[in-house]
This record gives C-alpha cells, sequence and structure tokens, in this order.
C-alpha cells in the first residue's frame, strides 16, 4: 500500500484473508482489504462490504465492531 500498488496489496490481504488460522487474523486481513478499497481503490461498496464479513466472522470482535462504527 505504502507504493500505491492497491491491485497488489489487495491481493496480498485477500490471500492472508484465506490463509488466516484464527478469526480475529481473518478480522484484521478484512480490515485491511477493506481500507485498501476505501482509501486506495475509492470503491467504497467493496470496502463496506468487507467490513461487514469481518463484523459476520465474530459479532463480538471489538475490533470489527469498531472499524463498521468508524465507517
Amino acid at each position: 500500500m505504502q507504493r500505491g500498488d492497491y491491485h497488489v496489496a489487495l491481493g496480498a490481504a485477500n490471500r492472508l484473508i484465506g490463509a488466516a488460522r484464527d478469526e480475529a487474523t481473518r478480522i484484521r486481513f478484512l480490515h485491511r482489504a477493506a481500507q485498501i478499497y476505501e482509501e486506495g481503490l475509492k470503491d467504497a461498496q467493496r470496502a463496506e462490504e468487507a467490513y461487514r464479513l469481518a463484523l459476520n466472522a465474530d459479532m463480538t470482535s471489538p475490533e470489527a465492531l469498531a472499524a463498521i462504527e468508524a465507517y
């Protein structure tokens, strides 16, 4: 993301989402994907979808709740 190559960053985030071994890690990478969609690719709809997937993964996760509230 720092180099501005958002498509490569998104691909990496998606691979990490798929490889996550626990929900907390998966949620963290879903948030990263949402950030890439929102800030880099300017795709609010997909950003919201990633945030919702994170929230649906664990409705009690403070990180997921905070991210959706901040969005």
